[in-house]
């Protein structure tokens, strides 16, 4: 579910997501995942961003969506325990 900063929200299936996604992911056969392990995170191959980086600039959003991509995995650090509270 997306919640947008004026109060709409939208769901959306993961199917639909995938369909009308224009990563190209899905068409390619260029994509290769990457095992990733302990070494990927600490040489920064794996996204970590902070929630306020990643809430507020494309790059950081386009970075943790690339390593999920890419390694099954992006890390999001110092989200609050709290909804919705940067």
């Amino acid at each position: 579910m997306f919640l947008g900063p004026d109060g709409h929200s939208s769901e959306y299936l993961l199917d639909w997501l995938w369909k009308n996604s224009y990563s190209g992911f899905q068409n390619s056969d260029t994509h290769d995942p990457k095992v990733w392990d302990k070494k990927s995170v600490e040489s920064q191959n794996i996204a970590v961003v902070d929630m306020c980086q990643y809430m507020n600039t494309h790059r950081s959003v386009y970075d943790v969506v690339k390593s999920i991509a890419d390694f099954g995995v992006g890390i999001v650090k110092n989200v609050s325990l709290r909804r919705w509270v940067l």
